[in-house]
């Protein structure tokens, strides 16, 4: 009898938390200046993102890991997967950096305010939640901007 492995389908997760973030758009667009253009798949540094079309959201799959409770001839030996996803919060620097900075804090607050809201992300996975933050501003493709980057823990615990 083959054993029973917790699996996290990295796509259908990725793909799942894009139709969260869309159909949670009140809440991500609340208290921004102009509201998100788009929620898409990718990586802000490989992805070409148009000027008109900031604020953006990405995500993007970045790791999976599983833990490990015993190995041998056991029927589960794994107790649990996680995928880890990185979501960038983009917005085109405006009027100041410090404008832009405000603005896509918050942003990154109303992207984790969803997740804390839908933890099993529309039950695709167990739970998930923000682990880390991180922002800053730079150049992408000639356009100024400033980004939060949010790293999202997905957990598939066995059955």
């Amino acid at each position: 009898m083959p054993f029973t492995e917790p699996r996290v389908k990295y796509v259908e997760v990725r793909d799942a938390i894009i139709a969260m973030l869309t159909a949670a758009s009140e809440t991500v667009n609340e208290g921004l200046s102009e509201n998100v253009m788009q929620i898409i798949k990718g990586n802000p540094f490989v992805t070409t993102i148009p000027a008109t079309m900031y604020p953006s959201v990405l995500v993007q799959f970045t790791k999976k890991s599983e833990e490990i409770k015993s190995f041998g001839n056991t029927n589960s030996p794994r107790t649990k997967a996680t995928a880890t996803y990185n979501i960038y919060a983009i917005v085109r620097v405006m009027s100041s950096s410090e404008d832009s900075d405000d603005e896509v804090a918050k942003l990154a607050d109303n992207i984790e305010a969803v997740f804390r809201d839908n933890t099993n992300i529309n039950g695709n996975v167990d739970w998930s939640v923000v682990t880390d933050m991180q922002s800053g501003s730079g150049d992408i493709d000639g356009t100024y901007v400033s980004m939060a980057v949010l790293t999202i823990d997905c957990v598939k615990n066995m059955t």
